[in-house]
C-alpha cells in the first residue's frame, strides 16, 4: 500500500498542524508500506508566516513539523519519502 499526500499541511491562516495530525493518524491506522509526502510542509504563503507571527524561527517550526512526522510514523514500519516544495519556508531560493 502506498499513501500519497500533498501539502500544505496547515490551514492558510494558521500554523496549527491539525491536517497533518489527521493524516498521521491514517498512517498509524493503515500502516502503508510507503508514505510519500509532498510539501510545502511550512508554506511561505501562510498568513502567519508572511506576517512573522510564529512563536519560533522558521527553522524551529519546520523541525517541529518533521519531528512530528517522524515520531508519529516510527512504530508503523512505513517508509517515508519527503518531497520539498519551492513554497517551503526552509527552501533556499536559487536563481
Amino acid at each position: 500500500l502506498v499513501l500519497v499526500a500533498c501539502g500544505p499541511f496547515t490551514p492558510s491562516d494558521s500554523v496549527a498542524f491539525d491536517p497533518l495530525s489527521d493524516l498521521l493518524g491514517v498512517v498509524a491506522r493503515d500502516q502503508p508500506d510507503v508514505c510519500v509526502l509532498f510539501g510545502p510542509f511550512l508554506d511561505a504563503k501562510n498568513e502567519q508566516v508572511e506576517s512573522c507571527q510564529l512563536l519560533g524561527s522558521f527553522s524551529d517550526v519546520f523541525r517541529l513539523c518533521l519531528r512530528t512526522i517522524l515520531d508519529s510514523t516510527r512504530s508503523s514500519g512505513t517508509h517515508l519519502v519527503l518531497v520539498p516544495s519551492l513554497r517551503d519556508v526552509s527552501h533556499d531560493p536559487v536563481y
